[in-house]
């Protein structure tokens, strides 16, 4: 009887972008990516004050790392997803 009533009702699967995993993937990029462009903005420091890395440009290495690996955590999960 059970199986009768699990075969009458329709395939639950939702689309990927209602997903939690994609929700969560979207905010972090979402968020990484405005702070990004908003990072151009920063001005440069004078050669005299620079000493290795600018500080204009760490944060956006870091904003691009963090996005970088947002999508592969993301992609791990569907295939973890699919293997199921």
């Amino acid at each position: 009887m059970n199986n009768v009533q699990k075969q009458k009702r329709a395939n639950k699967s939702l689309p990927f972008f209602f997903k939690d995993e994609f929700k969560v993937s979207f905010i972090i990029i979402f968020i990484s990516t405005i702070l990004l462009i908003t990072t151009f903005s920063f001005d440069i420091v004078p050669p005299i004050l620079n000493r290795g890395i600018q500080p204009a440009t760490f944060p956006k290495g870091l904003l691009v790392l963090i996005i970088s690996l947002t999508l592969i955590v993301y992609y791990l999960s569907l295939k973890k997803t699919l293997e199921k």
